[in-house]
Formats: C-alpha cells, structure tokens, sequence
C-alpha cells in the first residue's frame, strides 16, 4: 500500500462496473453528506449512499426490455375487439362496403332492455347497443322478414347469444319423417354468437326429431365447440350445434307464451291475430296464470315432433295410425299445465295500482325462462344454463328398450317364425343332494 501513488489510487476507484465507479459515487455521497448536515453522520453514511444508488438508477430502454407474452395477448386482444365492434357500423358485402341502413321486421332490444331489467335480466348499456347493431347487421345479411333477440345461453367455457329470425324463403325438409319444415320446429331459424367480443354469429342446422328425442335423455351443459362431439349417453346423432339447437326447440315450444285473446287459430292450424283487436289487459289481469296461453305448439314425448307424422299406410293403401302421437294445439292456458309449472308476478309490488307495472311470468320447469306483460306488448327470453328443472331426481334413467324378437321352431300350423314361450314356470328348488356321498362297508 506504501507504494501506491495518488492517480494509481483513484484509477482504482475509477473502475467503472454497471455504468457506475465507486470515485463518482462518495463524492455525491459526500456532496449529499454536505448538503443535508445530519446530527448523526456516521450512521447516515449507510443511508445516504442506499439513496443516492437508487436516484442514479434508471430504466432500460424499452428496446432493451421487450413486453411479456401477456401484455403483448391482452394487447392483441384489445386492438381485436375495437376492429370487431368498428365493423359492426359496417357490411361487407364481398370486397365492397355497403351502406348499413335500417332493417324492418328487427325487434328494438334497446326498448326491450327496459323490460328485462325489471325481471332481474339484463346486460350492461353499452355491451346491449353493440348487441342492438349485430342483430341488425345480420338481419341487413341474411334478409330475415321476422328478427328478434331470443336469450343468452349460459355454456361451459363460452356464453351464447341466441337470435330467432324468419327468413324468405320457408324450409322445405326432403324426409318429412324425420324433420319438421316451416309448420313446425323448424318455421324459424337460429344463429348463436359468441360472448368473445368477435360478434360473428353462426346459423344453426335445422333440428330433426331424433336429436330431440335424445336430447331429452341427456343433461349436460353446452361446450365452447360448436363442431365438437356430444359426450354422454344416449349417444347424441349430431355435433355441439346440433344439441344447441335441439336445446333450444324444447325450450321454445315450452315456455314462448302471450296474453290470452291475442291470437287465434284458424283451421289449417295457423296461429293469427283476431279480426278484431283485442283489448289491452291490465297488469292486475296479466297478473293471473288464466290470462296467459303458450304460444307454441308442445314438443310429443314420443315422436320429438310438434305436427303429426306423414301418414303411413298398410298394404292395401288404408291408413294407418300412429301409436301414441297426442299432440296438443296451442293457445292452450297456463292454467291447464301441471301444478307449480309457473310463477306469475307483479312489478313493482306495490300495495297500489302503479304506474308502468308489469306482469312477470316465470317458468319453473325452464328455470330462466321469463315473459313480460304490459299493455299490449308483451316479451319473451331466455337467460340460462339450457338445463330442465330436477325435481329429487338427479339423474334421468332410461328405460330398457323392448327385447328383440328371435327366431326358433314354431308349434305346428303357426307361421310366424318367432320364438314362442307358453307355460312358463319357475323351476323348484331343489331339496334333495343330487350326489349323495357313497356308504362305506363296515
């Protein structure tokens, strides 16, 4: 150390490490130790040096400190949902832009908003305008005469938004055995979206009998994959749409109801408004299940259908009936349903009369399920998990199908080949040791 001159010294001090050298930093020490004038000096040492380390510290260049996979997703993310929500002002039509006007026949769920909030339904005001533009958007698309906002499916892993419409041209099925055409499940159509911020909706297939058939048999939530297998049995015959859509038929021709008097059935079955207009009910009549009718025709347990089976006839070309096909009209009162089917109220639940009460029904079967009643406007929707009410039965057990028929020796002069089973007993048991041990010889 005795060797050591004066500029060997601060050479030593002046090794710069991180940007830093330990010469510069006790001399702002120093300087700081100055400035300020502690009492207690040495003991501020340690704490003047920690502060000055920390002022000379700086960021890095942002070069130099890229964002994380996190920033840079929600990022995307955000700029993904301003292009979708900008685009719902806008219609493509190929690679032109079409002016977006007004399209008729599309319910106002801007004024409906106002009602479901009294039922306890409702989204936020802006997510509720955007959802007002994708349903007119994909009215001005698809040229539906008929457009309204059906519900919200509650899914595992993805909510659905759920549109009804009527389109142009009516469907005509090519096996009327095994699907309806528009006189019956399949009169209107459906589109679900997706609550991902996308707003791209997607046109359901139209619903055959056999999905909804098996799709009373199963209880299950929908999934996020409208193309995915159904899981569960009885084996489902479609995909995940397919199932959505057989949901929302069994739903719809349970719970779409409107005040009694509104509508009328003609003789080919169709449902119309009366010549006359009806009078306006007041909430205290709306307020009554009596006053209330389903709109729609009931789903046969039996067949999965709403109208009756095409005729099937015998050899001789008689007709013949189907077995078990009961199928009840519409317009039919709440009334007449199975006792604690439904839930009707008054809101606001005043002592008196108010002013712009409404009428809420509820159906306990459908839990979810809510039409609203006022005046002479009345609505329909659905907010739920697509799930029947269980009453003590968690499970629904299925019925063994009926044995199939096999083939063996007939008795003489009876020509169907099926095996025969006449006097049928139940074996005796046995009493006696059908060995019995051998007697050993004294």
């Amino acid at each position: 150390m005795s060797n050591l001159t004066i500029d060997e010294a601060k050479a030593y001090l002046r090794q710069t490490v991180g940007g830093v050298n330990l010469y510069d930093h006790l001399s702002e020490v120093l300087l700081k130790l100055l400035v300020e004038r502690p009492n207690d000096a040495v003991n501020a040492f340690e704490h003047l040096s920690c502060t000055v380390r920390q002022e000379r510290f700086k960021r890095p260049n942002e070069a130099n400190n890229p964002e994380s996979a996190t920033e840079i997703e929600a990022k995307a993310q955000q700029e993904a949902w301003g292009q979708a929500a900008v685009g719902l002002l806008k219609i493509q039509n190929g690679e032109e832009e079409v002016a977006p006007e007004t399209p008729s026949g599309v319910a106002d769920i801007l004024d409906e908003a106002n009602m479901f909030e009294w039922a306890g339904i409702g989204f936020s005001r802006g997510e509720t305008f955007r959802l007002s533009l994708a349903l007119q958007k994909l009215a001005t698309v698809n040229a539906t005469v008929k457009l309204r906002f059906w519900g919200k499916i509650l899914g595992l892993g993805m909510d659905y938004y759920v549109a009804e419409g009527e389109l142009q041209e009516p469907y005509e099925p090519e096996d009327l055995e095994a699907e309806e055409g528009a006189n019956g499940l399949n009169k209107n159509t459906f589109w679900v979206m997706k609550d991902n911020g996308k707003y791209e909706w997607v046109q359901l297939p139209n619903v055959r009998r056999d999905q909804v058939i098996a799709a009373r048999g199963l209880r299950r939530f929908v999934r996020d994959n409208l193309d995915g297998k159904v899981h569960g049995h009885p084996p489902f015959p479609g995909t995940e749409k397919n199932f959505l859509r057989a949901q929302i038929a069994r739903i719809s021709s349970s719970t779409v109801l409107c005040p009694g008097g509104y509508f009328t059935l003609t003789e080919e079955g169709n449902i119309e408004p009366p010549e006359e207009a009806p009078e306006a009910k007041t909430t205290a009549e709306l307020a009554e299940l009596g006053n209330w009718v389903h709109y729609t025709r009931e789903i046969n347990e039996r067949y999965g259908r709403t109208i009756a089976m095409p005729p099937k006839t015998k050899d001789d070309g008689e007709e013949e009936p189907w077995e078990g096909e009961d199928l009840i009209e519409p317009l039919r009162a709440l009334s007449e349903d199975k006792p604690n089917s439904w839930r009707v109220e008054r809101l606001p639940n005043t002592v008196s009369a108010a002013v712009g009460e409404i009428a809420v029904v509820r159906s306990l079967i459908w839990p979810g399920a809510v039409s609203l009643g006022v005046g002479k406007k009345f609505l329909n929707v659905y907010v739920g998990h697509c799930l029947k009410a269980k009453f003590g039965q968690d499970h629904q057990l299925q019925v063994p199908k009926p044995l199939q028929p096999d083939y063996g020796i007939s008795s003489e002069g009876d020509t169907d080949p099926k095996l025969k089973f006449t006097n049928l007993m139940e074996q005796l048991d046995i009493l006696v040791d059908p060995s019995p041990p051998e007697e050993s010889e004294a």
